[in-house]
């Protein structure tokens, strides 16, 4: 059975909250972001949906109004540009409030970032 939007919102309400807390959030920032969270976890399941809509539809759509008839902006296409900027601005907020990631937490201290100390270390050894 698929999940409704509430669910899934719910569900990346969970994710959001879950990466604050990793991060280190106070609980009075937590509080106050609530209202945030929740709002932009729903504009994700919002998004998912019109993503599904506009996998396949035009950019553009023909219309006719009576005598008039063109061509215009396919709607769900605008309406997926608007949600995705209500999101954007939703997880900005977010992730400013959110205290930064400790540096090297996560990374072995003598693990190579890239290809390139890999190379350099290599030489070393020879």
């Amino acid at each position: 059975m698929e999940k409704t939007a509430r669910q899934r919102a719910k569900t990346e309400k969970n994710k959001i909250i879950k990466l604050l807390k990793a991060r280190g959030i106070n609980d009075e920032k937590l509080k106050m972001l609530q209202s945030v969270i929740s709002n932009t976890a729903m504009l994700k399941a919002k998004l998912d949906d019109a993503q599904n809509e506009i996998e396949e539809a035009d950019l553009v759509d023909v219309y006719e109004n009576g005598n008039q008839s063109g061509t215009r902006a396919n709607p769900a296409i605008t309406a997926f540009s608007t949600l995705w900027k209500s999101y954007m601005a939703g997880m900005k907020i977010i992730l400013d409030c959110a205290p930064e990631p400790a540096v090297g937490k996560t990374e072995e201290p003598n693990k190579p970032k890239n290809m390139l100390q890999i190379v350099m270390e290599k030489r070393k050894e020879a």
